[in-house]
């Protein structure tokens, strides 16, 4: 199953490199049976476009459903 995780950059952090800030203010990441497939780091003109392509199979969006969930800046999942 597919899924993607969309999260917020902090102003301060930095990408991956650890030395570059990233192109935008959100990162991405797309999943396929629990396996990182890829990211990157969009502007948020560019979030629609980027989840569309991650569920784009045959010219078909294939969306089963969507989960929302809401991490602090450690990658740790609110409790609502």
């Amino acid at each position: 199953m597919k899924h993607i995780e969309i999260r917020v950059m902090g102003e301060d952090e930095l990408a991956l490199d650890g030395q570059a800030h990233p192109a935008g203010p959100l990162s991405i990441k797309e999943y396929e049976d629990g396996e990182c497939m890829g990211g990157s780091y969009i502007t948020e003109e560019k979030l629609l476009e980027k989840v569309k392509e991650a569920f784009l199979e045959d010219g078909k969006l294939s969306i089963d459903w969507i989960e929302e969930r809401t991490y602090d800046n450690y990658g740790d999942i609110y409790k609502k």
